[in-house]
């Protein structure tokens, strides 16, 4: 295997162990684009298109997180230190309900 998706998959499994948003993303970013450029060195076509449509997620997921007021968080609150987002949309569902009874 080629020693630039080494370095691209150690940086996908780099990103996934941080818990901030706006780093995962850009760590991510990172490993998709150096994955990307690795895949078009071996002709891989289908994991190149499966890269580029990563980098334009995280790219778009970055300006979000980095706009408006603050920085925000996806899928959780801030400070809720890992809630899944599962839990948060539970949680926020229960609490609408209850503000419409």
């Amino acid at each position: 295997m080629d020693v630039l998706s080494w370095i691209g998959a150690v940086a996908v499994v780099a990103s996934l162990a941080l818990a901030d948003p706006l780093r995962f993303r850009v760590v991510n970013l990172v490993a998709a684009v150096v994955m990307l450029v690795a895949n078009v060195r071996l002709g891989l076509l289908a994991f190149v298109t499966l890269n580029a449509v990563i980098i334009a997620v995280n790219a778009w997921h970055i300006r979000e997180l980095a706009s408006g007021p603050g920085r925000r968080t996806v899928g959780r609150r801030p400070g809720s230190h890992g809630t899944s987002h599962r839990l948060t949309s539970s949680v926020d569902a229960v609490r609408i309900q209850q503000q419409l009874r």
